[in-house]
């Protein structure tokens, strides 16, 4: 993030009053009075008093009363709450700060950075895989490493915890557990599966204490990292409106942000709470046409919805794709000067659950 220009300052300085003591006929009493009121106004005046005005923020409506001190880009980590009113989110867009290859043939599902490297859960049925990606400085991507699933499991999120990585499959309530160390010269590993209480497991993310994990509804749904039971369930919401088919979710700073099923938006989402504190417009981002045509012309398929975050925190890096999108993109916020808060809802929030229509 850029910095910031320093707020406005104006110092305002009271001109020296200067009171006479001696006015013959004073009593003694009237004259230490004045005398005392001239030396406290002596102090007064020798004094500056300096006025530091606010400065003056973007809402969500890319406006502001007052001057304005323009932002290339808006810390991802700075809470929307301290942008905007915190009782109506921010809306953000953003600006591409550099493109990546990424497989056309990956149907991404989770996405996370770790000590130097992104991993990916990948899915379709006899397609799913976890990979281990390195970036070159000129937009190429490396596999590292690769895993394939068993035919019968579709990937679904990804987490690392606690120096494992924490895999979902879709439609199952299971997982698989991999030992992992990251590097050329390292080693991923499958090391056994395991259970929740759910039927089904899209995103997954650790916030520290608890696993947030979603499954295709409305929900995040906290459990206990050891034994997977369910600890609390927390609806999301925008405005008092359900937030449905949350999807793959990433921990940046406190904040839980998540994708949307079938939305070019991300969710910058209250985890205690559920409420909305941003949305993040994507509108755009990947020429849908083009990546369609040159699908067809390689005879594969076209590119599916967006789905992956990942966060680099060292590096203040926010990466996104999609589910066999032939690129990545690395991301910078910015102010949406031109998408009222009204109208992001329009184009984040789904009308209905398609995957929950009985």
């Amino acid at each position: 993030m850029a910095a910031e220009e320093p707020p406005n300052v104006i110092v305002i300085t009271e001109p020296p009053r200067r009171f006479s003591a001696g006015l013959a006929g004073l009593v003694a009493l009237g004259i230490a009075a004045l005398a005392g009121l001239g030396g406290f106004l002596r102090q007064r005046a020798s004094a500056s008093v300096t006025i530091h005005s606010e400065p003056v923020v973007y809402t969500q409506r890319g406006s502001a009363s007052g001057t304005i001190h323009s932002e290339p880009a808006v810390d991802p980590q700075r809470t929307p709450a301290s942008v905007t009113s915190p009782s109506e989110p921010a809306v953000y867009t953003y600006r591409v700060v550099r493109r990546f290859q990424h497989d056309p043939n990956a149907f991404t599902q989770g996405l996370l950075w770790s000590n130097g490297s992104l991993f990916e859960s990948t899915g379709l049925y006899g397609e799913s895989t976890l990979r281990e990606l390195q970036l070159g400085s000129n937009g190429e991507v490396h596999v590292v490493r690769q895993l394939p699933l068993d035919r019968r499991d579709f990937g679904e999120g990804l987490v690392q915890k606690r120096g494992q990585l924490l895999q979902l499959l879709w439609r199952t309530g299971e997982g698989i557990r991999y030992y992992v160390q990251a590097g050329e010269h390292e080693q991923l590993r499958q090391a056994g599966r395991f259970r929740t209480p759910l039927n089904d497991g899209w995103g997954i993310e650790f916030d520290g204490e608890n696993l947030v994990v979603t499954d295709s509804g409305h929900e995040l749904i906290f459990l206990d990292p050891e034994d997977f039971r369910i600890k609390k369930r927390v609806s999301v919401t925008d405005n008092g409106k359900l937030i449905e088919m949350i999807n793959e979710l990433e921990m940046i700073g406190d904040e839980l942000w998540g994708n949307i099923y079938g939305k070019d938006c991300l969710a910058r989402i209250d985890k205690t709470s559920g409420s909305v504190t941003g949305w993040l417009v994507l509108d755009g981002i990947l020429d849908r046409r083009s990546a369609a045509a040159e699908a067809k012309a390689a005879r594969r398929r076209g590119p599916d919805v967006l789905n992956g975050i990942a966060w680099d925190p060292d590096g203040k890096r926010i990466f996104v794709t999609g589910k066999l999108w032939p690129a990545m993109f690395e991301i910078q916020l910015e102010p949406a000067r031109e998408i009222t808060l009204e109208r992001a809802r329009r184009m984040c929030i789904p009308t209905r659950n398609i995957f929950r229509l009985r």
